[in-house]
């Protein structure tokens, strides 16, 4: 993992269209690049889907997927419990498993987790606090792979 690597969120204007995921306000059907929606490279999106799962288990990465806003609830609390964990300025072997680590990234990972999980808890940070007042006005919020 590298870590100068900058974890964030992006806009439609920002994101590099090829290679994202999307997160969209309301019923969508595929990537529509709106300026209401958020945008996560898929690398960075990949650190997301364990912690997604874990808490709505009719997720499926590579596809659409329409979640209700109260299912977001749980999703949310899932994603501060994991910035909880990145918090933690010990060691934790749990984070692999959360994050969602390749094996190839593992030892980098080992060798710099504080700047990593510094840089990663940022972004969740971000996406708590773009999504977490749009649940009040949309039924759904899609992810679009």
């Amino acid at each position: 993992m590298d870590t100068n690597k900058i974890y964030q969120m992006y806009t439609s204007k920002t994101i590099d269209r090829s290679s994202c995921v999307e997160i969209q306000l309301g019923k969508q059907r595929k990537k529509r690049f709106k300026d209401s929606s958020t945008f996560f490279t898929t690398s960075d999106f990949l650190l997301l889907e364990q912690t997604i799962w874990d808490n709505y288990r009719e997720y499926s990465p590579n596809s659409t997927v329409k979640i209700q806003s109260n299912e977001w609830v749980k999703v949310i609390e899932g994603i501060k419990r994991l910035s909880a964990l990145l918090q933690n300025k010990v060691y934790q072997d749990e984070l692999i498993y959360e994050l969602g680590l390749e094996a190839h990234d593992k030892e980098s990972y080992i060798e710099n987790y504080l700047i990593i999980n510094e840089n990663i808890n940022k972004m969740l940070l971000s996406f708590i606090e773009w999504i977490e007042p749009k649940l009040a006005t949309n039924e759904y919020i899609t992810i679009a792979g």
